[in-house]
């Protein structure tokens, strides 16, 4: 390793340089040898030596030439390798360092001997401050330098370490997690040199678990993972909070055994159904909580078949389900009332039919026999006799409009509302026009601003403003001029119609009273009527989801109003 944590130059190098530096002087020392041939033969003066010398000393000038262009050519080889060994030198350094993993050794004592750029800038620290310097324990937090004392001493027994979590303590004092696999290197003896270790970053992974481990701790759901086997594996804390036992008992015991006997058939079966693949969307049953009783859940699951596991989610619906019990009972009691409610209904229509019937009969004889006895007998009569045949006949009338009006309000419970456009402005104009033979003689003045169209029953609604017109043009009969005013405002949600006169008006005190069935705030013999009336319009206005109030005071006047939806 070079000092920069790097890897050197091979040591093929220099024994190359060293090989062509042998076979360089070689070829010289024999050259040197036939030229030293060559002089021995000329000082001897021997023609056939030096023959023989010259022959030498071309052949040792032919093979320095040789020798020469070998080297050359060696030389130029040994360059060459020397290139391609440094490139790949520093691609393999090149890759040691700025591998997306950080790679670090350490000697038999812990202590930093190398380590890789990448892990250097996840520590923030610089090479020369590590290398040497510190011992790997040091960087760590301490619950993991517990693991790591016992993992080393195993690294250098058994050779290697696999998938271990530490937390690295970077120079700025922040957490790092890593995962760390490591071997052991050993030399030809067997005795441990330094490691070789491999570290990734998995502080995102680690943080991920903990923000899913933090969501099941917190979740008020009852969250679970069960096996195939029936047993609980894992459980968050909701399930104490809900139930009352500890989490170990719960583990221990098969989850069948805490659901209630009525439901473990069901719940086998929808287990069943888990272990084919199914996911379990809805489903409910009851588990019983450490006093005794009983707590509904509402479930839903998904399985992993290969791994046999279910993973599960209740809900405590226990509330929900009282009540919806309650909800049931006060349904089926709704329902009880309403068909007594239904009966009386037909009862009272088949009263009301026998009371117009059987009532008119009579009332035809009275008035029969009074007009009989006024014709035959009229001069036996006295004026006062008269006179109490008069009251009959007019008594008899009048329970005859009774019994009218008394039909009349029984149908508007029962008539169907047939709904359509209406213009206010053109009924209320009708209204009034066939109310002039009551206003006869007299001084009244009609105020109409512009009334709105609305969604109505136009029988229904006439006879509303039948009602509340004749009612203003009664109670003003003391009045000279009768003023009578209809006004309208609309908003977002509804229209609100007013009628104002300036009559005799009524006391508030008895304000309850006014729209009741035959409640009168005022003597038969002062305002002809028989208190049907306003009780027939708060009916018409309620039927179509409306409201009626009123205002007024005593020889002050009366205001009456109502309201109508606007159809959304």
């Amino acid at each position: 390793m070079g000092e920069n944590g790097g890897l050197g130059l091979p040591q093929e190098s220099a024994s190359a340089e060293r090989a062509l530096a042998r076979k360089t002087g070689a070829v010289f020392g024999s050259s040197l040898v036939l030229l030293a041939m060559v002089g021995m033969a000329a000082w001897l003066g021997s023609p056939r030596l030096l023959l023989l010398a010259g022959a030498g000393a071309i052949i040792a000038a032919v093979l320095t030439g040789l020798a020469a262009i070998a080297v050359r050519q060696d030389l130029r080889a040994h360059q060459k390798n020397a290139t391609a060994l440094r490139l790949s030198a520093a691609r393999i350094e090149d890759l040691y360092n700025q591998a997306p993993c950080g790679y670090h050794s350490l000697d038999a004592q812990g202590r930093l001997v190398a380590i890789n750029d990448t892990e250097l800038a996840w520590l923030g620290y610089a090479r020369e401050e590590l290398v040497g310097r510190k011992r790997f324990s040091e960087l760590l937090t301490a619950p993991s330098q517990g693991l790591f004392a016992e993992q080393f001493a195993r690294l250098q027994q058994q050779g290697c370490v696999q998938d271990l979590e530490f937390q690295l303590v970077r120079r700025d004092g922040s957490v790092l997690s890593v995962l760390l696999n490591a071997t052991a290197v050993r030399d030809a003896a067997g005795r441990f040199q330094m490691t070789r270790a491999t570290v990734f970053d998995i502080t995102e992974r680690k943080q991920a678990e903990e923000e899913r481990d933090r969501f099941f701790t917190l979740s008020r759901d009852l969250l679970c993972v069960a096996d195939f086997d029936g047993y609980f594996k894992r459980l968050n804390p909701a399930w104490e909070r809900t139930l009352g036992y500890a989490r170990s008992e719960l583990l221990a015991h098969p989850f069948l055994e805490f659901v209630h006997p009525e439901d473990r058939a069901a719940t086998v079966q929808e287990a069943q159904k888990l272990s084919t693949g199914a996911d379990t969307v809805y489903f409910a049953n009851r588990y019983r909580c450490q006093d005794g009783s009983y707590r509904w859940l509402l479930w839903t699951a998904t399985p992993l078949v290969q791994q046999r596991l279910i993973y599960a989610a209740a809900r405590d619906i226990t509330e929900r389900q009282l009540k919806d019990q309650e909800i049931q009972r006060l349904t089926e009691e709704l329902q009880t009332r309403a068909a007594l409610l239904q009966a009386a209904n037909q009862e009272l229509e088949a009263f009301s039919y026998s009371a117009s019937h059987d009532l008119r009969a009579p009332l035809r004889h009275i008035n029969g026999f009074v007009d009989l006895l006024l014709k035959r007998s009229a001069a036996g009569l006295d004026d006062q006799g008269r006179r109490y045949l008069q009251t009959i006949a007019s008594s008899a009338q009048q329970m005859g409009r009774l019994i009218d009006d008394l039909l009349a309000f029984s149908r508007m419970g029962r008539a169907e509302l047939r709904r359509t456009a209406v213009d206010l402005e053109t009924m209320v104009t009708e209204t009034i026009r066939r109310l002039q033979p009551e206003a006869a003689g007299r001084r009244v003045t009609w105020k109409n601003s512009r009334l709105p169209t609305v969604d109505a029953d136009p029988a229904m609604l006439r006879l509303v403003f039948e009602n509340l017109l004749d009612n203003a043009l009664k109670y003003t009969r003391p009045r000279d001029p009768a003023v009578i005013e209809i006004t309208a405002q609309t908003d977002d949600r509804e229209h609100t119609i007013v009628v104002r006169d300036n009559g005799v008006g009524f006391d508030m005190r008895y304000i309850e009273k006014l729209f009741g069935v035959f409640q009168r705030l005022h003597r038969p013999e002062e305002f002809e009527g028989n208190g049907i009336g306003l009780a027939n319009v708060r009916r018409i206005v309620h039927r179509h989801g409306g409201r009626t109030w009123a205002d007024g005071r005593v020889d002050g006047g009366a205001t009456f109003s109502f309201s109508l939806p606007r159809p959304t």
